[in-house]
């Protein structure tokens, strides 16, 4: 996997940037009320206000929780992102539209991070026809514009986006939970460079 994606170095992939997202999770929905009201807080009692009955609220939360556990989700999570990204920092707007627009190599990784608990998500990106070169600038669409318009994104964690200094490294370490069992790179979502065969026919 690694070879590979050293290969897509040398063809031309040039990562500028690195987003993180978390997604959403259903303990979001809900909300800790005290209940009583001792010194100090000391043995305080507190229940939980959720947005429905409490008997259809547990069905919910463990179908989500196994859900934001599932690649298959979360592949289909990460498409709806992708969608955003393009239409909203590299003026895409239809993905049928290969002959149309120049599309950037974007590169996804899925990991669970060390407590293995549930997926988050690495974008690398490329600064070629981006509507702005500032980080401040695409920390805040991420975290305003594209948050709004993703619901499978956590309202709660921050959308962090770094300057890729050393492309090779950033592969490598986004590469580390990679094993015999599972990959970390999602082949659905990303958009590496095929190269070109030069058999002669």
């Amino acid at each position: 996997m690694l070879l590979y994606l050293e290969e897509q170095l040398s063809l031309g992939v040039t990562p500028k940037y690195m987003v993180t997202i978390h997604y959403q999770h259903p303990v979001e929905h809900t909300k800790p009320i005290r209940e009583t009201d001792k010194p100090y807080g000391f043995r305080d009692r507190y229940g939980i206000n959720t947005k429905r009955s409490i008997w259809n609220e547990v069905p919910m939360y463990n179908y989500w929780e196994s859900k934001r556990n599932d690649w298959q989700q979360v592949v289909i999570d990460t498409k709806k992102i992708k969608c955003r990204i393009l239409k909203r920092l590299y003026g895409i707007k239809r993905l049928n539209r290969t002959d149309k627009y120049d599309f950037p190599n974007l590169l996804f990784f899925h990991e669970r991070g060390k407590t293995k608990l549930q997926f988050h998500t690495h974008i690398l990106m490329p600064s070629n026809n981006l509507i702005t070169d500032s980080i401040d600038e695409l920390t805040n669409i991420f975290n305003t514009t594209i948050r709004a318009e993703t619901k499978s994104i956590s309202r709660w964690k921050h959308i962090d986006v770094e300057q890729v200094d050393t492309p090779k490294g950033a592969i490598s370490y986004l590469n580390k939970e990679t094993n015999s069992s599972s990959v970390a790179f999602d082949f659905d979502n990303s958009i590496p460079i095929v190269p070109c065969s030069n058999n002669n026919v």
